[in-house]
């Protein structure tokens, strides 16, 4: 069943650029390290929370309802969440535990805690191998960077992680992060929070103080591991990061909400592969799951075998050849893996074998570990190879898709035959066993305890390892005096250098669910799973699955961790798939149905591109580095009052503790200096603009100049810069109604249609058509350019981007999005139709214009502007960009007609002179021949609200004296 992520669907219509102080500079939000950058994906993670946290901490005022009532909006049952005294056992339980922390109310006649109580979260819904660890590191400067602007309320920061592996990992980012950082992060155990909490050593050293703990040792009493989770409430006031915390098991249940308890008052950040909780997913704010971390390329196809491992216990002749069979099968796909990798690319390939039972009676260890000695010892029946051959071919054939995504095994039928066909049981022993002759299987002790090798008496290089819970009993109570065990003098950790060095070697990985977690490799191609599929293996299944999917293709280039496109020489599919044989496929298959989630209940509408009359070209715009100096340097806004008082603070400090306080450059202490002693360089004083905090008026200070101007450094062609008109997105429900009329519409002729009346007249009256044929013919000789449907006005404009243009007739519609729905801009584009209707001469020039839609058109459409309101730099979407042409006189035109939201329109016109203006006159551009001007057009409806300066670029609207 598809679950919906709702937060993250309404967030889509939060514009991140427009967040102003809330947004990371763009170099700072990309780097990780000194050796990392975030992926595209990451980054959009990051964008996701802070929307998030933006609309949760909104003017440093906590509102526990917003992303709640962002959900209900999308379309989250009311009630669906909340903790009910009176339910069942297990909810009872948490509402005892919850309901010593949390307010209660009543609903239905029970006692509860409402759902919007839990609502302070967001989640992560990350595949393992997509780098969440990174993201979760990420997220902390950025908890740290908005407490620091003053935007997010201080409070400590928790992270909680799973298992000591987990934990390891962790520090190993963190310490990877910290590598030339000015402001690292210092990582200290929650158990030493008392003594630490208040240590101000750490402000000084400007570190980023984060508390860190294993969320399985969260308990209700302290012993020598597990802490009293109450000892460290805090009141609740805590940002906690849970990594992986999600079992299904019941000592998880009380974990988290041990975890809700510490971040009640605070926020709570859920990072998992593999959640369980409806709530989890309903919360999530990006969605980045297995399903699509592949269909992103990102991994490796998974190709799901109908093959299945029947491996009964017992031992008659049938059921011996079904399990030889089915290994068979697994190592003949491996070795078919094997001989297609080239020198040079990809990694060496691997199978996993994951087992449910290892040391009961005919466990599945033993059985696979039988069938294993009996291939090694030319005990085979050579008629199941055949077999074995046959129905693979046979399903790769006939079952080529994979098991997300819409790509399939493209591998030509013929070739794969003969590729089949041409594996030997010799093939099978070099590139399996690593040996050329048949032979007794040898046993290694690798690290003690943990893990065994498997090697042919006739090989010197071990094939397989076994990686399980208890490997000395294991080798102890089923292997001495059946195989020969061989000691090492020193002790060799193979599972450590499975990637590299002689542990590349191995071509088989057996084990049970002891390392799932907590280990890396891009090298499995086949992963077989016998008897693991039922109960509470869901996690399991999905985090084996995310290790196996792991890619890295070209060593040429390693950054690239994404398949490589069909049309590469290089590329190898059998290298780029994951081939899973399970015990039970459906089990599987049902799984992997979880990460299936409801995108959207809408259905996309594609819209037709307009033939363009001639090239449409925007500006393209770069930093401009200029001297402090410098006429067109940007102002700082301020206040007298709090200029003098930030005079008398920065005075206050020695150069020295002011540059370990504030994190800055000399160079930049030194404007700062030099600007307080001549405050016109860079000050404009303004009494409406105030900022108590010194602390926080220094960052702003200190953040303002290390922006530099923006300026116009060329053109280009219209691209994919305007796409808004490929995703007008209308609800399931809704789409007949519209959809048909919408396209019926856009398909009919544009422009009169050459017709003979008199011949369809005769043929109307000999018969040979109809009254409503004649008709339908005859209105293509004055076809419609407008249409009412419903609430929807459809309009065709020759002179339009794409057709047709949708208005709402009624604001803004629930059902449908990205038409034109405000009422000013509804308005603008109705005038402007009966303008080009009442114009009684041609125009004398080509023209074209377009709606700009700034939620998913590109960024790159957009003017830099700097705003007064905040001395930082945003973007100006106009509503509609015009562009007009003769002969070699270019004009490129924003319009944007807005009503009388005035206030951030001043800083816009004069961001806009800056660009396009010189003395007073318009700037002459020259590209391609041609000499282009920028114009700016704003409509308004109180003249007499606006400054004599700004007069000329608002107009009437009515007005198209700009457009004759």
């Amino acid at each position: 069943m598809a679950v919906k992520t709702y937060l993250e669907a309404a967030l889509q219509e939060v514009v991140y650029e427009s967040l102003g102080d809330w947004c990371l500079p763009n170099n700072q939000i990309k780097e990780f390290s000194f050796n990392k950058q975030m992926f595209n994906y990451q980054i959009d993670a990051l964008k996701n929370s802070i929307k998030s946290l933006n609309l949760y901490f909104g003017n440093n005022k906590t509102n526990k309802t917003a992303l709640y009532d962002l959900c209900r909006k999308e379309g989250m049952k009311e009630h669906s969440f909340d903790i009910i005294e009176n339910n069942d056992a297990e909810t009872k339980s948490k509402f005892d535990r919850l309901s010593i922390k949390y307010n209660t109310t009543t609903y239905n006649g029970s006692c509860i805690i409402s759902e919007k109580e839990l609502f302070n979260r967001i989640c992560f819904w990350m595949a393992t191998a997509s780098g969440k660890t990174l993201v979760m590191v990420k997220m902390i400067e950025v908890i740290d960077y908005l407490q620091s602007k003053g935007l997010i309320p201080k409070k400590d920061i928790m992270v909680l992680l799973p298992s000591d592996k987990l934990q390891h990992q962790f520090e190993l980012e963190v310490e990877n992060y910290n590598i030339n950082k000015d402001r690292p992060i210092r990582l200290v155990s929650l158990k030493r929070y008392e003594e630490e909490k208040n240590n101000f050593v750490y402000d000084l050293e400007n570190k980023i103080q984060v508390f860190v703990y294993r969320s399985d040792l969260l308990s209700a009493e302290e012993t020598a591991k597990r802490i009293d989770t109450y000892t460290y409430d805090n009141n609740g006031n805590w940002y906690v990061f849970m990594d992986e915390a999600h079992k299904g098991d019941k000592e998880d249940s009380l974990r988290q909400d041990y975890i809700t308890i510490l971040s009640r008052n605070g926020f709570l950040f859920n990072f998992s592969a593999t959640f369980t909780d409806s709530i989890d997913f309903a919360t999530t704010c990006f969605n980045f799951n297995l399903e699509r971390f592949i269909e992103a390329k990102y991994g490796k196809n998974i190709y799901l075998s109908n093959s299945r491992y029947n491996f009964k216990k017992g031992h008659n002749d049938l059921n011996n050849e079904e399990k030889q069979l089915q290994v068979l099968k697994s190592l003949i796909t491996f070795t078919l893996i094997k001989k297609a990798k080239k020198p040079g690319f990809y990694h060496n390939p691997l199978m996993v074998t994951l087992v449910n039972e290892v040391n009961t009676k005919d466990s599945d260890t033993d059985m696979f570990f039988e069938e294993l000695g009996k291939i090694a010892n030319n005990k085979i029946n050579y008629e199941l190879i055949g077999k074995a051959k046959e129905e693979l071919y046979d399903e790769f054939v006939k079952n080529k898709r994979f098991q997300f995504g819409k790509e399939e095994l493209f591998l030509d039928d013929n070739k794969i035959k003969n590729s089949l066909d041409t594996i030997t049981i010799n093939e099978i022993l070099k590139y399996v066993y690593n040996a050329d002759t048949f032979a007794q299987i040898e046993v290694i002790e690798g690290e003690k305890g943990k893990e065994f090798a498997l090697k042919l008496k006739s090989s010197d290089t071990p094939f397989a390892l076994f990686r399980i819970g208890d490997a000395s009993q294991y080798i102890k109570e089923k292997l001495k005096g059946n195989y020969l065990i061989v000691d090492s003098y020193e002790e060799k950790k193979y599972f450590d250098s499975l990637n590299y060095n002689s542990g590349a070697n191995f071509n088989i990985l057996i084990g049970s669910r002891m390392f799932y977690e907590g280990w890396d490799s891009n090298r499995p191609n086949v992963m077989n799973f016998i008897n693991i599929g039922k109960g509470d293996a869901k996690k399991f299944v999905l985090q084996s699955l995310g290790r196996g999917v792991r890619i890295q293709p070209d060593p040429n280039n390693p950054k690239n961790r994404q398949r490589l496109p069909i049309v590469n020489s290089n590329k190898q599919q059998l290298l780029e798939t994951l081939f899973v044989f399970a015990t039970n496929k459906k089990a599987i298959t049902t799984i992997l149905e979880t990460m299936n989630t409801e995108k959207t209940n809408e259905v996309t509408l594609q819209l037709k591109a307009n033939d363009k009359k001639f090239d449409l070209f925007i500006p393209i715009y770069a930093d401009k580095y200029e001297k402090l100096k410098s006429k067109s340097f940007s102002q700082f806004n301020i206040s007298q009052n709090d200029f003098n008082r930030f005079c008398n603070y920065i005075n206050s400090f020695s150069d020295s503790l002011f540059l370990l306080k504030n994190d800055i450059s000399v160079e930049n202490l030194q404007k700062i200096r030099e600007a307080v002693k001549n405050p016109n360089l860079i000050f404009k004083f303004n009494q409406h603009y105030s900022c108590s905090n010194m602390d926080i008026l220094a960052s702003k200070i200190i953040n303002f100049l290390s922006i530099k101007n923006k300026e116009v450094s060329g053109f280009k062609l219209l691209g994919n810069e305007i796409i808004h008109f490929n995703h007008i997105r209308i609800e399931k429900d809704k789409y007949n109604d519209y959809a048909k009329p919408i396209i019926d519409f856009m398909n009919s002729p544009l422009y009169p249609v050459d017709i003979d009346v008199q011949a369809l007249a005769t043929q109307l009256s000999s018969g040979l058509i109809t009254m409503d044929e004649f008709q339908e013919q005859v209105k293509l000789l004055k076809p419609d350019t407008e249409l009412i449907v419903n609430d929807l006005k459809l309009i065709k404009l020759a002179q339009h981007y794409y057709l047709p243009i949708i208005l709402s007739q009624r604001d803004k519609l629930d059902y449908i999005k990205h038409i034109i729905d405000v009422t000013s801009e509804c308005s603008f584009v109705n005038n402007l139709v009966q303008h080009i209707k009442n114009v009684k001469d041609k125009f004398d020039y080509e023209w074209m214009f377009s709606k700009v839609d700034q939620t998913i058109d590109d960024k790159s459409i957009a003017m830099p502007y700097f705003s007064s309101k905040d001395n930082n730099y945003h973007d100006f979407y106009p509503d509609f960009m015009f562009w007009l042409k003769k002969d070699k006189e270019y004009k490129i035109i924003l319009v944007d007609p807005k009503g009388t939201e005035h206030s951030s329109y001043l800083s816009k016109v004069d961001g806009f002179e800056k660009l396009f203006y010189e003395n007073g006159k318009p700037k002459v551009f020259n590209y391609k021949d041609y000499n282009i001007t920028i114009d700016l057009k704003l409509y308004f409806d109180e003249p007499g609200t606006i400054p004599e300066k700004y007069k000329d670029y608002w107009l009437d609207i009515d007005n198209f004296d700009w457009l004759k």
